[in-house]
């Protein structure tokens, strides 16, 4: 019966030693990453440092070819009356020049609020473990994560989720 004994409580033991915790990062640190964007200007940085005070902030991380983010970027400019009072943060882990091309295509550079920028050492796709682009994560007025979305979520739901 000893020998049972120890033989179940070591297989538990090693069980639990190689249990993975599932729980993405950005659920387990539950606020605004602290990272750094590349601007289209590509020489000016865009850090957590910047966001305004008492904002509310939607982080989009998205690829400017993907269909799915460019579907996602047009219900937000459609309906941008709701997000008006809202930072919206557009990373990607995509270079320059289809980054800029994309600024240029949904005229993002007109929006006062919005700011896209290159994520150059890909620390979001971590942080946010992405499994779908977009993946869009809102944050409250003191940067506390409100909701993390892998796949975006249409406009309505997410101006929803702000005023809750």
């Amino acid at each position: 019966m000893k020998k049972i004994t120890c033989l179940l409580a070591t297989v538990f033991a090693l069980l639990g030693t190689k249990a993975q915790d599932e729980t993405p990062p950005y659920k387990k640190t539950p606020y605004y990453p602290d990272v750094k964007l590349l601007l289209a200007d590509s020489a000016t940085w865009y850090r957590k440092d910047d966001l305004p005070q008492k904002t509310p902030v939607m982080l989009m991380y998205f690829s400017p070819t993907c269909e799915h983010c460019k579907v996602q970027t047009k219900d937000i400019l459609d309906n941008f009356d709701r997000f008006k009072n809202i930072q919206i943060i557009m990373a990607t882990p995509i270079k320059f020049d289809s980054m800029r091309v994309f600024i240029q295509k949904f005229r993002l550079d007109t929006y006062k609020n919005i700011v896209v920028g290159f994520d150059p050492d890909f620390s979001l796709m971590s942080f946010f473990r992405v499994h779908k682009m977009p993946f869009v994560a809102l944050y409250s007025l003191w940067k506390e994560l409100i909701a993390g979305f892998d796949g975006g979520l249409p406009a309505a739901q997410l101006a929803k989720k702000f005023e809750q």
